[in-house]
């Protein structure tokens, strides 16, 4: 089994200030109780909550919780020990069959952060890494999310991004953002619901790598003024309609859902508008992983209900 070199980074500048795990992987396995011993082994590392969910048909997937977690333990983690477990886990996928995988970390340090993707495949593991500058998305991971669930990944972007990494160059394209601009693509973008916002704020969203990144800005009735807000709150035909022109007004937070089919939230993102207020081209922007399930995006007062 070969596996690329560890996401360390003994050259960055100053420790790791701290990490999180994201995304799922997803295969088929014959050995269930071996998946659950080596899922089992990986949890007890004490990083991110690993969650081990099966199927009919003997298919399973592994979600990471994406929680920020300490940059001295997670690094001492990363070294090895997080390594051979997900070699562990890699081994208990059936042979001859295809693992997708959107799982990765990223680890923050004080100038730029490291992503790192584990490339999956039945009884193998690669583990390619990139660095890139740091978001302010980044810094903002003080807390869990508001919500985690268990979907599946896009089968066509994760076959493509492993069919570009094993080609002669394949490596360098990634980190160069070859691949980013393939998954942007490659993959329809779920539909935006504005809901009860529509026309206060006003939703774009986009692929970024293995992420949706959604924009918010003024919309065309933004409440910037007492005399809007007391129109808009007057028209409106719902107290939740209402609470949202007041919400908007004074920059509060809202919720972004991943929905499914069914109208089920797989991720919620709590946003903060308060950067709408200060400024008329103020915009506030998060992320969440591009699941596959996921075919709607959702504004809201709320962060919605699992899926069952």
């Amino acid at each position: 089994m070969q596996t690329a070199t560890p996401p360390t980074d003994s050259s960055a500048a100053g420790a790791m200030r701290f990490g999180w795990f994201d995304g799922i992987a997803e295969g088929v396995s014959d050995d269930a109780h071996g998946m659950g011993v080596a899922v089992e082994a990986l949890n007890d590392l004490g990083l991110a909550p690993f969650t081990l969910g099966s199927e009919n048909g003997g298919r399973v997937s592994l979600l990471a919780d994406d929680c920020p977690l300490d940059g001295e333990r997670f690094a001492k983690a990363l070294g090895g020990p997080l390594r051979q477990c997900m070699e562990d886990v890699a081994a208990k996928f059936t042979p001859g069959t295809t693992v997708e995988s959107t799982l990765r970390c990223t680890e923050v340090y004080r100038d730029h952060a490291r992503e790192t993707v584990f490339v999956f495949s039945a009884s193998s593991l690669r583990m390619v890494s990139r660095k890139r500058p740091l978001r302010d998305d980044d810094l903002r991971r003080t807390a869990p999310p508001a919500q985690t669930a268990m979907p599946a990944p896009r089968k066509a972007t994760i076959a493509a991004v492993i069919a570009l990494l094993l080609v002669a160059g394949g490596l360098w394209a990634w980190q160069s953002g070859v691949i980013d601009q393939l998954l942007a693509t490659r993959n329809e973008i779920p539909q935006t619901d504005h809901g009860v916002f529509n026309g206060l704020v006003s939703a774009s969203a986009k692929r970024s790598w293995l992420d949706y990144e959604v924009r918010i800005r003024r919309g065309a009735t933004y409440p910037d003024n007492a005399t809007a807000v007391a129109e808009l709150s007057k028209s409106a035909d719902a107290t939740v309609r209402r609470a949202a022109v007041n919400l908007t007004a004074d920059g509060g937070t809202l919720f972004v859902r991943l929905e499914d089919a069914n109208g089920a939230t797989l991720v919620a993102r709590e946003v903060s508008l308060r950067a709408l207020l200060a400024k008329v081209d103020g915009e506030v922007i998060c992320q969440f992983p591009a699941l596959t399930r996921g075919t709607r995006i959702t504004l809201s007062v709320d962060a919605g209900t699992p899926p069952k």
